[in-house]
């Protein structure tokens, strides 16, 4: 019994681990993938980077930049910004390219000041 115990905590990490991108690769999820990289604020991935990964046919690739050019809109929506850098989130500048990246920068750098104000004593 007291084995079980200790093992329990192990097995339930075990369980809890991230998706990779080869397993996302190996199961052919071009969606998981492109929204697994807005995540991690990676630039999209190129034609011989998804052939390599096994994305041969146009089609594969399709769902794979079409996935990630929404995952990216919603990511760089400023509303979420503010939580962003509350939460203490980093953010690389991933969405400078887009119209309103200034807005989202904006947003994320007064919710990251906000959350270091609980730091100040007064």
């Amino acid at each position: 019994m007291k084995k079980l115990i200790v093992l329990l905590p192990v097995l339930l990490a075990a369980g809890c681990t991230s998706t990779s991108t080869l397993d996302l690769a190996q199961n052919q999820d071009w969606t998981g993938l492109a929204e697994r990289d807005v995540s991690l604020q990676l630039p999209k991935r190129s034609d011989k980077s998804l052939a390599e990964l096994g994305a041969a046919d146009m089609d594969s690739k399709e769902v794979y930049l079409t996935s990630y050019e929404s995952s990216k809109e919603q990511f760089c929506d400023p509303s979420r910004a503010f939580k962003m850098g509350f939460m203490g989130e980093r953010y690389d500048g991933f969405c400078d390219d887009r119209n309103d990246g200034w807005i989202f920068y904006q947003n994320w750098n007064i919710g990251r000041g906000s959350s270091q104000m609980d730091h100040f004593p007064f």
